[in-house]
């Protein structure tokens, strides 16, 4: 913590410093991804934060969609979600260190993925040439 009382990410070398239980969010925790990931981690990082900006209707409108998204989906596939990481952003969950550092980038069947970069993305899109 800085003398703010915000969180303030050590550098990718210094994630030893931080406790296994700390709790971080997604942006917060994007230095603990592996190297090969952390292009595409910033990528949905990327995406959240453009819906984020949205605001009003749109904002619910879209995070509607993404609960409908979810629940049309089988049991099995929920569970294929829910041990992402990108899940956890989208959801706005905040995890434990080793979490972010044992869970997935991304799910393994690429349901989730490929809904976010697909519909979801086409929609934001049309929510912010309208803006």
């Amino acid at each position: 913590m800085n003398e703010t009382g915000k969180f303030t990410p050590p550098e990718a070398g210094d994630a030893n410093e931080l406790s296994p239980d700390q709790t971080l969010s997604f942006k917060d925790a994007i230095f603990l991804f592996n190297p090969e990931d952390r292009e595409e981690a910033e990528m949905f990082l990327g995406i959240y934060k453009r819906c984020s900006n949205l605001g009003g209707t749109d904002f619910f409108e879209l995070y509607g969609d993404f609960g409908s998204f979810y629940k049309s989906m089988d049991e099995d596939e929920q569970k294929d979600a829910n041990s992402s990481c990108v899940f956890h952003l989208f959801s706005g969950s905040s995890r434990e260190v080793k979490d972010w550092k044992e869970l997935p980038l991304k799910s393994k069947s690429g349901k989730l993925e490929a809904y976010i970069l697909g519909e979801f993305l086409r929609k934001l899109e049309g929510f912010e040439e309208k803006q």
